[in-house]
């Protein structure tokens, strides 16, 4: 013994102990290198899914084979993860997000490939967010939790503010063949902080029969309705934005300029409103989505380049007061019901992208106008304040 350990134990390497991240630094760590790969890429897939197939109604048969995989997978996967745990489950999406990338990387001289890709791509959302959003809520602490989402978000955008730019450039002038192996490496390195934090959690999930039944309890109905319509207009700012931006301001490099710019504002805003909100209220989620519809409303009723570049910063600064108090309910959520909240938050969230993603791919097979598409957003919107409203009424009587 040496002052009380076993003597062997002082010539064992110190690489048989890596050091614990504390918290959710590990998370931290991860979202800053995830988000930087994804901040280089993000805004540029849809753009590059319609140049290869020269057709926006392509783009969304895309997404909508893409939200058909991923609803079909999200119970199954669940199941895995409660299995293998978090941060094997985190690797194999950062893999499998990886697989998606090569194939859109090939789809470029062979059209197969890209019809293979949401395949790959749409298994990656579960396998990481699942565990994500479980691993956040479970290490999260309720008195602070403003703070550390804000934390998370002040770290999303320090590690991506100059990437949509930097990403533009590569993209403008070396190509998405540069691009997407540059993206690869940093979500492969992402991986490593999920190794070396304290938490590995393997949570339980209902059964099918039980998550029925919790998810459509009239007490939680209108949860799910707003996490439905939620996904409705995510799908489409994430989809169609980037395109209604490409086409009234062609040029990848000023794409990813107004991005960054974007990022920079919003980073202001939201240590602003953290200090002041710490639970879910609906005046400050209320007030963002009327300023984000009066932007939804700017880009459906303009084609002039100057009004649709000002209508993104409107709308990101308005996604903060509504993204907040709607991320502070959630988390709050799933510290009661874990790992199977998220499962319904992932069925729900997914119906809606995949209604979005198929109506739009109907509405531009029949040659209805962009307009139409804004309208859409617009209705999932302000059906997501209404439902999440009743929930929380519901919630206090």
């Amino acid at each position: 013994m040496a002052n009380g350990h076993p003597a062997s134990s002082i010539y064992q390497p110190h690489w048989r102990y890596p050091p614990k991240l504390k918290g959710l630094s590990g998370i931290y760590l991860n979202t800053a290198i995830r988000n930087l790969a994804f901040g280089l890429m993000s805004i540029f897939i849809p753009i590059y899914i319609y140049k290869i197939t020269g057709s926006l109604a392509s783009v969304f048969l895309f997404y909508s084979l893409w939200q058909a995989v991923q609803l079909i997978a999200i119970v199954p996967i669940a199941k895995l993860i409660s299995k293998i745990g978090p941060d094997v489950s985190m690797l194999i999406s950062n893999i499998t997000r990886s697989v998606y990338l090569i194939f859109l990387a090939l789809a470029a001289s062979s059209p197969l490939f890209l019809w293979m890709a949401p395949i790959f791509g749409s298994i990656t959302v579960p396998l990481y967010w699942l565990p994500y959003h479980t691993a956040f809520s479970s290490e999260s602490k309720r008195k602070k939790l403003s703070r550390q989402l804000v934390t998370i978000s002040n770290i999303t955008r320090l590690a991506t503010i100059f990437a949509p730019l930097l990403g533009g450039f590569i993209a403008d002038k070396l190509g998405f063949g540069t691009l997407f192996p540059i993206g690869i490496f940093l979500l492969i390195a992402s991986s490593l902080p999920i190794f070396l934090d304290e938490y590995n959690k393997k949570e339980p999930i209902y059964s099918l029969s039980e998550l029925g039944k919790y998810t459509f309890a009239p007490k939680n109905r209108s949860l799910f309705l707003a996490f439905l319509f939620q996904g409705i207009e995510s799908a489409v700012n994430s989809t169609a934005w980037p395109l209604i931006l490409y086409f009234a301001l062609p040029n990848l490099e000023k794409i990813g300029g107004l991005t960054t710019f974007t990022l920079i504002v919003s980073l202001v805003t939201i240590n602003w409103l953290a200090k002041r909100l710490n639970q879910f209220k609906t005046i400050p989620l209320v007030f963002g989505n009327i300023i984000r519809n009066f932007a939804w409303l700017l880009r459906a009723i303009t084609t002039n380049p100057l009004l649709i570049t000002v209508s993104d910063p409107i709308y990101q600064l308005a996604s903060i007061p509504v993204n907040l108090p709607y991320n502070i309910l959630i988390y709050q959520r799933g510290e009661k019901h874990s790992l199977s909240f998220f499962v319904e938050r992932e069925l729900a969230t997914h119906s809606g992208a995949f209604l979005s993603s198929f109506i739009i791919f109907l509405l531009l097979s029949f040659g209805i106008p962009w307009p139409a598409i804004a309208l859409l957003a617009i209705w999932g919107t302000n059906l997501m304040t209404i439902f999440l409203i009743k929930f929380a009424n519901h919630q206090k009587n």
